[in-house]
């Protein structure tokens, strides 16, 4: 499961965001046409890391995205999306 988190697939990048902890409404913005992202890093992007961003909009671009929906942050550990103790302790475990 974890080779699908962005953060796995792009810890470099995940390191120098300054948006570690925002949600996706947080990191971009409704243009006229369409969702447009805005990526922050702490300090300039080296070539190698620069190509891992495209990467990255290359992989975040092509996901559907909907005015209508609200964001939110989802527990993975929980059918229900929602985090307690007992799924964390689960997850562990597992």
């Amino acid at each position: 499961m974890d080779n699908n988190k962005l953060i796995s697939l792009f810890p470099r990048l995940f390191t120098i965001s300054l948006d570690q902890a925002k949600t996706v409404g947080e990191v971009g913005s409704w243009e006229a046409l369409g969702w447009n992202w805005r990526l922050r890093w702490r300090r300039p992007r080296f070539n190698c890391e620069s190509s891992m961003e495209g990467e990255l909009l290359n992989l975040i671009t092509g996901k559907n995205l909907s005015k209508e929906t609200e964001d939110a942050i989802v527990w993975s550990g929980d059918h229900n999306g929602v985090f307690s103790v007992k799924s964390a302790y689960l997850t562990l475990c597992n």
